[in-house]
């Protein structure tokens, strides 16, 4: 059996988390479900909140690093490198799409001047 409730929200967060669903191909309530769901499971909303802010901050830094390596084979000549077996992949645009999701705001000025830089 469902349950409509309400909750308050943002306007701006809510029309930019419906926008994200769309795009994901989900119903915007199927993730607050299961993330409610989770909460039961763990048996506390603090601890899950915790879980998955630990996990976004390291998934962060990863690609900050990844972005750091990406950056250093550039500006050292390195253009393209094998990818765990596949095509040659062009470090520019893996830089250019590291821009796109990087927190560090040094890092993505230096990938910024870096890419400005080549003619």
């Amino acid at each position: 059996m469902k349950m409509q409730t309400g909750i308050r929200v943002e306007a701006k967060v809510w029309q930019a988390y419906r926008g994200l669903c769309s795009r994901e191909h989900l119903r915007p309530s199927m993730p607050i479900e299961d993330f409610l769901q989770l909460v039961l499971e763990k048996g506390s909303a603090l601890t899950l909140l915790s879980l998955v802010q630990g996990a976004a901050k390291t998934q962060s830094e990863g690609v900050n690093a990844y972005a750091r390596v990406l950056l250093n084979w550039y500006m050292h000549g390195k253009y393209f490198f094998h990818a765990m077996g596949q095509d040659e992949a062009p470090v520019e645009g893996l830089l250019l799409e590291c821009l796109k999701v990087i927190t560090d705001v040094e890092l993505c000025r230096q990938i910024e001047e870096a890419l400005l830089r080549k003619p």
